[in-house]
């Protein structure tokens, strides 16, 4: 039995020291500040359910295991609201079969193949950005967080951000075309 307690008493006090990490991860994901505390008990049952079997001090920062962790789950989090939101009404059943459908298709070979490709193309455009591009991108897309916050703990005011962050954007893009006409990604920085 000691075994096993351990183990999640070690959970415990890992959620109990980085709440508000894991809080400042999920919140701009699920929008609501109503639901933050619900997302975050669903977080903390996979933190506990998956902390001795998955997270190991050789493989990285416990920080980072549970920055992915957080993110997951609250995207998890939102999709399982947003359905049984949408599984009360008889229209929104149809919606979600039809995209179910969609689903399928994407799952053919030529869709994975199509999606690997672009998958490489970005990941050598990215490798192109300096630190502070990936930054960004990452906060906007990844962690998904609003311009607004990004802007104020960057230092900037939110038009230079969103300004930066669009630049950034044509960058990659511009990246991915010389890449398909045969050239390669810009020189990477850092």
């Amino acid at each position: 039995m000691q075994e096993k307690t351990k183990p999640m008493r070690d959970a415990a006090r890992v959620l109990a020291e980085n709440r508000g990490l894991i809080c400042y991860i999920i919140r701009p994901i699920v929008g609501d500040e109503n639901l933050v505390d619900d997302c975050f008990s669903a977080v903390s049952e996979i933190v506990i359910q998956k902390y001795a079997a998955y997270y190991n001090e050789s493989k990285g920062s416990l920080t980072v295991w549970l920055t992915k962790v957080a993110r997951n789950g609250a995207l998890n989090f939102v999709k399982s609201r947003r359905n049984q939101i949408l599984a009360g009404s008889e229209e929104a059943s149809e919606i979600l079969e039809k995209h179910a459908g969609e689903d399928r298709t994407a799952n053919e070979p030529e869709e994975l193949l199509l999606r690997k490709e672009m998958m490489q193309e970005l990941a050598a455009a990215l490798r192109g950005l300096k630190d502070s591009e990936k930054k960004l991108i990452l906060r906007k897309y990844y962690y998904m967080q609003p311009m607004s916050q990004i802007a104020a703990e960057m230092g900037m005011s939110l038009r230079a951000a969103e300004g930066k962050l669009y630049r950034i954007k044509k960058k990659l893009l511009a990246d991915i075309e010389q890449q398909r006409k045969g050239g390669s990604a810009h020189v990477e920085q850092k």
